[in-house]
């Protein structure tokens, strides 16, 4: 922001012709338009001169297997006893030292809520113990890095070079021999190539390499695909994968994956030879459903003098007539279980609500329909449920609170009602996420969800909110960060069409800086410019100071798309200014 000396020392007069004459005194009329201009563009890009090989890297934290899988989901783990089948033919693959015939790639795949985190996490966690996990990484949809490729190879990077210690120094000379390796200009294939590819091959070819299979191939484990948004570059991934295995038939490395059935990751696996497919609905029994029901209840009973008070319970029926009921769903039969078990705030007991989860529409969209209906009376509903859906990664609920400008206690009396699709937190300051990524297509589907459908127009709100706590300097807002981050993303991602809905606002908004010199000039030729101008080139243009345009532009930040997550005046000079969104252009120029 400029600062205070700065704001007393200007002149209260408008040197620019008027041009808003209209839109509430916001109008930009008939005027000549401004021919293209050229643009420089810089990329602040950290390099690789940290101190330490996990510096350089700058891995994304939470997106292995030891991540605290209830801030960073999915929060699954296979219960002992239960999917025997299906790890025991994942561990006889991934052991198996036949490396010129066994697949190299073995996928796992299934419908929503069949368990195949669950066995991802188990899998991983058993090949950590044994000294044979090379990495993991498990994507989820909305959180952040975690669903989208940017960071994952050198995520997995560190993670290799931390289990095969001697890829290391390999690592180390491709970034120094390669300055804009992690650019997220460089391909995806380039980065595979010199950070994980070629490092492998230098460790498995070496005497020390080969003495490291002696106990089996090390196994990548990578689950969730279908939770990336960068669609293109999955299919990328797995076909340079596919491509790596068959230059190298012998390279002591074993990748599992997990995803949904989806057209851009099955037409790739499911076709060639150096993948295993495995059918995890195939392997999905009763039994193991039972088993796991039994444990979840025995454990609530451990810690609830109520439930042990129960006796033996539930009954072996009523546990056979739950597990039929999931359909064989883990997520449905973990959520079943929150259900019944659940918060002891409820007005009902955890035997009161069995009969009630056997009413429940079978599936998870019943489920999430009933979960929702009992807090869609309380105050703020729609609005948290939305953004919980909407935002660009997981808040905390004094995050949430302050975002959305209501109370602690508005939002906590909400989720309370949500813990058993929703993991919420015992404290304000851990992220509240989703038990399961399914909700979020659920909330994004009308045909599905109804009247829980999210708005997507929500958007606009949640970006206003952001500029909002953004230009106010008087406090310590707990969602600054988020909205310093997020408020361009907000705009870029409200459906792009014209509305009336945000005249007032951006009147209010105008109002701020229409005194100032130069003002309406300068909002009038970034309004009508083909290509985006930097505050350097509008100087330029308009024949005024730099420092004119950022103290012009200061007090309206909240309507202009800026990059990064600085204020105005400490953007960088050449970055584009951009208006926040296309019915701001249309308020500007209608004269009425």
């Amino acid at each position: 922001m400029a600062d205070a000396d700065d704001r007393h020392g200007l002149s209260h007069t408008n040197e620019g012709t008027n041009f808003f004459q209209g839109a509430q005194g916001f109008s930009i009329n008939e005027q000549t338009n401004i021919g293209q201009q050229t643009i420089v563009r810089h990329n602040l890009i950290r390099g690789d001169g940290g101190n330490s090989l996990l510096d350089a890297l700058d891995p994304v934290l939470d997106a292995s297997y030891t991540r605290n899988r209830q801030t960073s989901p999915p929060d699954s783990n296979c219960l002992p006893g239960t999917r025997e089948d299906v790890i025991q033919t994942v561990s006889t693959w991934a052991d198996s030292s036949k490396l010129n015939s066994t697949p190299h790639l073995m996928w796992l795949y299934g419908y929503v809520g069949c368990g195949k985190s669950a066995i991802a996490q188990t899998v991983a966690e058993k090949y950590a113990a044994d000294g044979r996990l090379a990495a993991s990484f498990f994507f989820f949809r909305g959180s952040g890095h975690r669903s989208r490729m940017g960071k994952f190879v050198a995520t997995i990077a560190s993670q290799v070079a931390t289990a095969i210690p001697s890829t290391g120094k390999v690592i180390k000379a491709a970034l120094k021999a390669h300055a804009g390796l992690l650019r997220p200009t460089t391909s995806l294939g380039t980065q595979l190539q010199h950070l994980l590819f070629g490092p492998l091959k230098s460790v498995s070819w070496s005497l020390h390499g080969l003495n490291l299979i002696c106990g089996g191939p090390f196994l990548i484990v990578l689950d969730g695909l279908d939770e990336c948004e960068d669609r293109e570059a999955i299919t990328l991934l797995v076909e340079h994968l596919l491509g790596f295995f068959e230059k190298n038939p012998r390279i002591p490395l074993r990748v599992f994956i997990t995803s949904r059935v989806e057209e851009h990751i099955r037409t790739r696996l499911d076709t060639s030879s150096q993948v295993r497919l495995l059918n995890l609905v195939d392997h999905t029994s009763l039994d193991d459903i039972i088993t796991a029901l039994r444990i979840l209840f025995d454990l609530a009973a451990q810690h609830s003098r109520v439930i042990q008070a129960y006796g033996e319970w539930p009954s072996p029926t009523e546990l056979h007539l739950l597990a039929e009921h999931t359909g064989c769903s883990f997520i449905f039969m973990s959520t079943i279980a929150k259900f019944i078990l659940g918060d002891s705030r409820s007005a009902h007991s955890p035997k009161e609500r069995l009969p009630l989860a056997l009413n429940i529409n079978p599936g998870l969209d019943g489920l999430y329909s009933q979960t929702l209906s009992r807090a869609e009376h309380l105050a703020h509903f729609s609005l948290i449920i939305s953004t919980i859906a909407l935002v660009r990664r997981p808040l905390s609920i004094l995050e949430l609170a302050d975002l959305l400008n209501i109370q602690k206690f508005e939002v906590i009396q909400v989720l309370v009602q949500m813990h058993s699709i929703l993991q919420v937190p015992g404290d304000d300051t851990t992220q509240v996420t989703l038990c399961h990524s399914s909700l979020y297509d659920f909330l994004n589907n009308p045909g599905r969800s109804n009247r829980f459908h999210v708005d997507p127009w929500q958007h606009i709100y949640l970006a206003t909110r952001c500029g909002d706590i953004f230009g106010d300097t008087t406090r310590n807002a707990p969602a600054l960060f988020y909205a310093m981050g997020s408020r361009t993303y907000h705009w870029q991602a409200s459906p792009q069409e014209d509305t009336h809905r945000l005249d007032g606002y951006y009147t209010k908004i105008l109002s701020l800086a229409e005194h100032l010199p130069h003002f309406s000039l300068i909002l009038s030729t970034i309004t009508l410019v083909e290509t985006p101008l930097s505050i350097l080139e509008l100087a330029d243009l308009l024949n005024i100071e730099t420092s004119q345009v950022v103290r012009a532009l200061d007090p309206i930040q909240s309507v202009l798309q800026i990059p990064g997550n600085l204020p105005i005046i400490d953007q960088k000079p050449t970055f584009p200014i951009i208006l926040c969104h296309i019915s701001l252009r249309h308020f500007l120029t209608d004269p009425k």
